[in-house]
């Protein structure tokens, strides 16, 4: 019976540790700006740029100081009453957090943001070619 109990002990000991450790795992995850996905594998954060958004076309964004995030089929933008909204609906100029990928010297987008509008704000394209 003592065996018995002694086994228990250890086994609740074992898990407990295991518990402790993968705890600390997250912690020091979370403190390294990346997160644990599925089955523990790393994530890193993406970048986050706060912008105010000037122009857009079909493709992309521009900022007030003409930096260009491409926007791809999978690009997700959030309105203000946090609904999922389209580019063509998205009034600009406002603001926003824009979370992206670098790829291939150019500044792929995953989400936009939007935290104001600007009163003057409108659904105007900007063409980059002229017609």
């Amino acid at each position: 019976m003592k065996t018995r109990n002694n086994a228990t002990v250890l086994i609740a000991n074992a898990v407990i540790l295991l518990l402790i450790l993968a705890t600390a795992q997250v912690v020091m995850a979370d403190r390294k700006g990346v997160s644990l996905g599925p089955e523990g594998q790393t994530q890193f954060a993406l970048p986050m740029d706060k912008v105010t958004i000037e122009k857009k076309t079909l493709t992309e964004v521009i900022t007030n100081i003409g930096r260009e995030y491409s926007l791809s089929s999978g690009t997700i933008i959030v309105g203000l009453d946090g609904r999922q909204v389209g580019i063509r609906k998205m009034l600009v100029p406002c603001e926003a957090e824009i979370t992206y990928r670098s790829k291939a010297n150019a500044r792929e987008v995953e989400r936009i943001q939007i935290k104001r509008i600007s009163p003057n704000a409108s659904w105007q394209w900007f063409s980059k070619n002229p017609e």
